[in-house]
């Protein structure tokens, strides 16, 4: 996960026994292992392979299914005909491929991931500030660490990702045009005043400053016509959020690792979007709305629940609806035992499950169930 190396700072620290010293040296050595880049290749190659799977398996399996059985899930049961897409060898002609293979889910495949990057880090990165530089790194981590923590709590609350800045969206588009403008003085500032050392970070300093040039110069003679509409204003402000946490914790990370808390940075965070899979990936809850044009609804549907509706249309005015959730529908199927309730004059159980089954009208012969 990160290049460079470190001595082993623990060994033969003064004032410690030597069975003391062996199992901090059989830790560090054990946390060297974990950090391999070995295992950084590995578990990116598998992350591949459990993508590349979970994308094929969609052509017959739900979005739902595939998060389930792939992507959450510890250890999955990969079918080999999953490699064998229907739209070119149609099941009816060439038949299924009978095997399965057991493979990682991505969820241990995260796991192992994460746990990479903590050990890489804990053994190839070390605070080289002491001092006021040392406290000031830790200061500027602190307000970064409360910003980041402020802007996640903020997009589970009530607005979500959808609220608005406390300000109008001309002032935010305002704040654009003048970051752009100051951006642009700062590449060129930074091309004359910087001693590069090789022609081609010149060369690339050079032509960002000139792309900002232009597109500073068109967003001030036609600020109405590139004005970014108010939808895409709301994504900046978030990314804008984002963006500030993010400079703050740059800052402190630098004081503490010097040139390396840029890639610190980096690393931090995508440790904290795979542990944040972790910690909320079971939370998620999807919803679908289909509308027609000229439609509207209050309705939203959960692709990944089900629920057995029963409506008593006695009332001419409305309809009473009954729902039955899919865990007393579980346990009929797999206990046997007959659903009752207060609020329907009838008993039933499960005795069958169809992920796909449309309904018909019961005839004359059929016997009750």
């Amino acid at each position: 996960m990160a290049s460079g190396t470190l001595s082993n700072p623990i060994s033969g620290l003064a004032g410690e026994s030597a069975s003391t010293t062996d199992i901090n040296r059989i830790a560090w050595n054990v946390l060297r292992a974990l950090g391999s880049l070995r295992i950084t290749v590995w578990g990116f190659f598998l992350a591949i392979v459990i993508l590349l799977v979970g994308t094929l398996a969609q052509d017959e399996e739900t979005i739902v299914d595939v998060k389930r059985d792939y992507f959450n899930s510890w250890i999955t049961i990969v079918p080999l005909d999953v490699f064998k897409p229907v739209t070119i060898w149609p099941v009816e002609d060439y038949g299924r491929f009978p095997n399965s293979i057991p493979f990682p889910g991505g969820a241990t495949i995260g796991l192992v991931l994460l746990i990479n990057l903590i050990a890489a880090k804990l053994t190839r990165f070390h605070m080289t500030a002491k001092g006021g530089k040392l406290i000031a790194g830790l200061a500027f981590c602190l307000v970064g660490a409360t910003i980041t923590a402020v802007v996640i709590l903020g997009a589970h609350a009530e607005d979500g990702l959808q609220g608005e800045p406390p300000f109008s969206y001309d002032v935010l588009w305002t704040i654009c045009q003048w970051t752009i403008w100051l951006s642009t003085l700062g590449a060129f500032a930074w091309l004359v005043l910087n001693q590069f050392q090789t022609t081609l970070g010149k060369c690339t300093v050079a032509v960002l400053a000139i792309l900002l040039a232009a597109w500073s110069i068109a967003v001030a003679l036609y600020p109405e016509a590139l004005r970014i509409p108010d939808p895409g204003l709301r994504i900046v402000w978030q990314m804008g959020k984002s963006l500030i946490a993010g400079g703050i914790l740059l800052v402190g990370l630098i004081l503490l690792f010097g040139r390396r808390g840029g890639n610190v940075l980096i690393h931090l965070s995508i440790g904290m979007l795979m542990l944040g899979q972790f910690v909320f990936g079971d939370r998620q809850i999807e919803e679908r709305i289909t509308l027609a044009d000229g439609e509207k609804t209050s309705m939203a549907l959960r692709l990944d629940e089900h629920e057995l509706a029963i409506i008593d249309s006695s009332d001419p005015d409305k309809d009473r609806v009954i729902a039955i959730d899919q865990d007393l529908l579980y346990q009929s199927l797999r206990s046997g035992n007959k659903i009752a309730s207060a609020e329907i004059p009838f008993q039933f159980a499960v005795k069958k499950y169809f992920e796909n089954a449309s309904l018909s009208a019961p005839n004359a012969n059929s016997g009750p169930n």
